[in-house]
Formats: C-alpha cells, sequence, structure tokens
C-alpha cells in the first residue's frame, strides 16, 4: 500500500470508534501540556535568573580583594592587594584589563535643593571602556580629570528634599550631565549643619546597565587618593600611606576562562571571586528543579502511553477479521504493521499538538499573572518560557511515544493467523 493510503485507513479507523480515539488523544494532550509547561517554567526561571545577574554586570569580570588570615591579631595591619600583585595579574596571558577600586560608602551629595546619597567608585579612567562603561551622554574620565565624575543612569532616585519633609524621589527623571554636584563627607567634617562642600562636574551618565552602575557616581582613582588624603589631614588625621588597596577588578578575555583564572589569580596571594560561580550553582538548582517539574508531567504521559497500547489492543480484537481479510486478499504484513504503527502515532501527534496549543494559552496565563506574586520579575521578563526547541521536541516526543506505544499490538496484528482471525466472530 501507498503511505497515503495507510494514514487515510488509520485515520478512518480513529473516526470509528471517535470517543475512545478523543478519550485516548486527551490522555496525552494532559501528558503534553504538563511536560511543557513544567519545563517552560523551569527555562522561564533560568532565564530569568540569568538576566537578572547580566544586569548586575559583566560575568567576563572578576573581583579581587586581600587574602585575610582568620588567625590575625587585633593589632595586625590588614593586609592590601599591592600594586606588584596587579602587575603579576595582568601579566596573565588571559587578563585583559586589571583597576585598583576604591568604593565609598558614605558619600552625600546635593544638587540644588535636593540631597541623596550615593555609592562612589574611585577607578582607573583608562580601565572604564573595557569594563562596558557605556555612556548615554557626555564622555568617560580621563586621566587628567580631578573635580569630574560619571554619574550612573538613575543616581535621581536617590534624590529627596529634606527641607520640605518630602522624603520620597523626584517625579520625573532629573538630567545631570554637565551640572555641578556638591559633595560632603559627614565623617570628615566637625560642623554638619554646615559642612564644607565640594564641587563636581557631571562629564558624563552612563547608559542605564546594572545596579552598581545605575545608582553610583565615577570618579579618578589617582585624584580621590589625593582627595581624601587631604580631608584627612585638615582633619589631623593620619594619611593612608601604604601602597596598597582593598579591592580590585579584573577583566577576562573570555568567560571560559574564568574559572581557571581564578584559580591561578589566588596564587598570587590574593582572593578572586566572580558572579559566573553563582550563576553556574543556580544552574544546577535550576537544572534539579526542571527534572523534578518535568518528572511530574512525564508520569502523566506515561499514564497516556498506557492508554495508548489499551486502545490499540482493542482496535486488534474489535477489527480481528478485517485483519484477516487483508491477508487473504494479499496485503502485506509489514503494511498492517504499519497501519497500527500510523494509527498510534497519530493519536500521538495529535494529542502533541493540541496539547501544546494549550501549553502556549496555560503560558500566557501565568506569564500575565505571574508579575504579582514574583518578586524581582521585570514587565519584559516571562516566567514561563517556550522556546521553538522545546515546541518542536515536545511535539517529537509526544508522537514517538504513540509509535512506541502501538509497537507491540502493531506486531501482534501483523502475527495473527489469517484463517483464525477470519473465522472469529
Amino acid at each position: 500500500m501507498k503511505p497515503s493510503d495507510i494514514i487515510s485507513m488509520a485515520l478512518k479507523n480513529l473516526t470509528r470508534r471517535k470517543l475512545r480515539a478523543l478519550l485516548t488523544i486527551l490522555g496525552v494532550l494532559i501528558g503534553t501540556t504538563s511536560i511543557v509547561v513544567m519545563l517552560s517554567i523551569g527555562i522561564g526561571l533560568n532565564t530569568m535568573f540569568t538576566s537578572q545577574f547580566d544586569q548586575m554586570g559583566s560575568l567576563n569580570t572578576i573581583e579581587i580583594n586581600p587574602a585575610y588570615n582568620e588567625d590575625m591579631d587585633f593589632d595586625e595591619e590588614e593586609p592590601v592587594i599591592t600594586d606588584d600583585q596587579l602587575k603579576q595579574i595582568m601579566s596573565h596571558p588571559d587578563v585583559v584589563a586589571v583597576t585598583p577600586i576604591i568604593r565609598d560608602y558614605n558619600v552625600e551629595m546635593k544638587y540644588e535643593e535636593y540631597n541623596m546619597w550615593s555609592e562612589l567608585y574611585a577607578i582607573k579612567p583608562s580601565a572604564m571602556k573595557v569594563f562596558d562603561f557605556k555612556i548615554a551622554e557626555g564622555r568617560l574620565l580621563n586621566e587628567d580629570d580631578e573635580l569630574e565624575i560619571v554619574a550612573g543612569s538613575s543616581i535621581w532616585e536617590n534624590m529627596y528634599d529634606s527641607s520640605s519633609g518630602n522624603w520620597e524621589p523626584p517625579e520625573e527623571p532629573i538630567d545631570l550631565y554637565g551640572e555641578e554636584i556638591e559633595f560632603f563627607m559627614p565623617r570628615y567634617t566637625d560642623d554638619y549643619e554646615n559642612p564644607e562642600m565640594y564641587g563636581f562636574e557631571v562629564v558624563g551618565v552612563l547608559e542605564p546597565s546594572g545596579y552598581d552602575k545605575n545608582y553610583s557616581v565615577f570618579v579618578s582613582i589617582d585624584y580621590w587618593q589625593t582627595f581624601m588624603n587631604e580631608l584627612k589631614e585638615a582633619k589631623g588625621e593620619d594619611v593612608d600611606d601604604s601602597e596598597g588597596y582593598e579591592r580590585a577588578w579584573v577583566y577576562v578575555n573570555d568567560m571560559e576562562n574564568v574559572e581557571q583564572l581564578i584559580t591561578d589569580i589566588e596564587a598570587y596571594g590574593v582572593r578572586a571571586r566572580s558572579d559566573l560561580e553563582y550563576i553556574e550553582q543556580a544552574k544546577k538548582q535550576m537544572a534539579i528543579i526542571q527534572a523534578v517539574l518535568g518528572g511530574i508531567g512525564g508520569i502523566s504521559l506515561l499514564v497516556a502511553a498506557i492508554g495508548i497500547t489499551n486502545t490499540m489492543i482493542m482496535a486488534i480484537y474489535e477489527r480481528t477479521k478485517e485483519i484477516g481479510v487483508m491477508k487473504v486478499v494479499g496485503a502485506n504484513i509489514k503494511d498492517i504493521k504499519r497501519l497500527f504503527l500510523v494509527e498510534a502515532a497519530l493519536i500521538g501527534f495529535l494529542g502533541g499538538l493540541v496539547g501544546l496549543g494549550l501549553s502556549y494559552l496555560l503560558s500566557g496565563v501565568i506569564n500575565h499573572f505571574a508579575g504579582g506574586f514574583v518578586y524581582g520579575m521585570g514587565e519584559e521578563e516571562k516566567l514561563s518560557l517556550i522556546p521553538a526547541w522545546l515546541a518542536l521536541v515536545s511535539l517529537a516526543f509526544s508522537t514517538l511515544i504513540g509509535i512506541i506505544s502501538g509497537y507491540l499490538p502493531a506486531r501482534r496484528a501483523m502475527k495473527l493467523s489469517a484463517l483464525q482471525a477470519i473465522r472469529t466472530q
């Protein structure tokens, strides 16, 4: 028989017992929908998690800190990252750039009637471009900059007007490019009511990126060290003349080299970490979640497979005489086997197709209501995500389940004795 004849006969046979066929297809539908929706939630969580880490910073960046000794005495000097260690790290073939970092959490700023607190990063101006600092307005820092800063795109959200008693940020974004922001350092002033202010010009505003960049300001590290030493001298404090830093950033040429480079860097006597470590741990957890969710859906599909097998066996009992007649008139026994396999495959395919459509519908419903109960979920992020490969695999898998479930009944039909089949009432 031609393939088109086999398919035509298979469809006619399925329509003979419409209710039974529909119930069997319903089992496959439920199983396929369960697997696709469960896996789509796992994929969506994984994608959302990775996206949030991407926003936090480049995955090619390693942060290094001094190697603290747990047995260190209280009066011992705290360790620092030395320039020699930074030079050693920079000589590594996988390292693109290294910059020492000074991070100050205690900087208060004033712009017109607004006050704000913001984190400040002192960085090498030459390293900013390498570390993915992208400018929306103005420019990045230059080596000779002193009273110039680059501002994050969202620092205006930290502003408040304390004089009016309004502690909420401005209703509309404030463009700070070209404006002067005044700094004062609470720990270096005796008169908090009338502190000495230091004006810094905003020469650039960054594009929206990760949290650390969006809500921070950036200044030249060489100038900031000089500036802070002058403040300490004015207050009568000892000037920090130690040649070292509390942290530094390392930019790696390829994300694949991050894990090995962390090991190599720690051999220089510092501690190193990367956000990539947390992502790898999270991916392992997500894989477990996906396996559990997929297993739950797999149980439904297993039940559906048993239903297909039962349906095909019942079809053989009901059509035994018909099978005998087909053999007597010269039908190829392999065609009889193919006929039952095609029927089983059609049940799997139709159940998978309708189940896939229902999965997209349920996925849309989940994403519509997910924002209300998933913390940190952005407007464009999806809790349930069905990529094209998952749709194609689910359709192929449900069809394969049909074929596997129909294989034994098909062999049984092929081996039926023609004479015994004809005598069957």
